[in-house]
């Protein structure tokens, strides 16, 4: 009687802690571009993870510490929300930053981009 009431509890309380697993910050989710020279950014949930397209290029992302989303390029790119300017900024470069934009604005950047003959003056 003991055994069916333990593993009751133990099916309840799996239940419970596979459910507390929250998804994606809402923070990161949306249309961003960098502000020097406009590479957009789209960050869109992907399970309880993220999936960015950076530029012309897809990548997976994640919440790696709270607050802190790694993009897994070659070099990870690890950006961290500025709730008070609603941007996203490098941690380990401070000159990367990435601005909030609306989806249209997203649509219009990003047709430059995926164009492989765009060639972006400025740095």
């Amino acid at each position: 009687m003991k055994r069916r009431y333990f593993l009751m509890v133990a099916v309840a309380g799996a239940t419970l802690l596979a459910g507390c697993k929250q998804g994606p910050n809402d923070n990161f989710l949306g249309y961003w571009k960098k502000i020097d020279n406009e590479m957009p950014l789209h960050v869109k949930p992907n399970s309880n993870d993220y999936m960015a397209r950076l530029g012309r290029y897809n990548m997976p992302a994640k919440e790696s510490s709270p607050g802190i989303i790694t993009i897994e390029t070659g070099n990870p790119l690890q950006l961290k929300h500025d709730a008070k300017n609603n941007q996203l900024q490098s941690i380990d470069n401070e000159e990367i930053v990435f601005k909030r934009i609306s989806e249209d604005e997203y649509k219009i950047i990003n047709e430059k981009w995926d164009n492989p003959y765009y060639k972006n003056t400025t740095k």
